[in-house]
């Protein structure tokens, strides 16, 4: 979450250029406007940096051929917003069978492109365990009943909280978060 410190430098920030170089209400908008990117980026890079604070899975299932790929690390991310680009890291998984790489929480803010991408390979005959992906990823179950994995098991709200202060994919604006 942002911290006193932040608010202070932000409001501190803003007076300086108040008191020096604003001279119409369009330029103090501007300015204002530029102030807000800043901390929300900060606050949505921290919450998405929350969802992946324990420790991940040493297997998910690839987003490609749908075996068990591996965790390697975490690795930096990022998603286009309405504030602009933000940064976050997440669990990073490469499967040994197709060499190609997956990361869960990606699936997560975008299951809109995950779907449409699993869907493209089921057109062409490809055989994938979607069940299987979707409820690994975190994206939920085609009965309902979806095992939540344990590193989705604590509120993500509650370790935002708690948190502080080479991209894989960038996402599009209207990356949608589903936990």
């Amino acid at each position: 979450m942002v911290n006193n410190r932040d608010i202070v430098e932000n409001h501190v920030e803003l007076m300086a250029s108040v008191d020096s170089n604003i001279n119409s209400l369009d330029e103090l908008g501007e300015l204002m406007d530029r102030v807000t990117c800043r901390i929300s980026r900060k606050v949505l890079g921290e919450w998405l940096d929350a969802c992946e604070k324990v420790e991940p899975q040493p297997t998910t299932k690839c987003r490609d051929c749908g075996k068990d790929a591996h965790y390697v690390s975490k690795r930096v991310g990022f998603v286009h917003t309405q504030y602009g680009l933000i940064r976050y890291r997440r669990a990073y998984y490469v499967c040994p069978h197709c060499h190609q790489s997956t990361c869960p929480l990606d699936e997560r803010l975008n299951p809109v492109e995950s779907l449409a991408r699993i869907r493209a390979k089921l057109a062409v005959g490809k055989s994938l365990p979607v069940a299987e992906m979707a409820n690994a990823w975190g994206l939920g179950s085609l009965n309902g009943k979806a095992k939540v994995p344990a590193a989705q098991e604590k509120n993500v709200l509650q370790n935002f909280r708690y948190s502080s202060s080479d991209p894989e994919g960038v996402h599009p604006v209207y990356a949608q978060i589903s936990f």
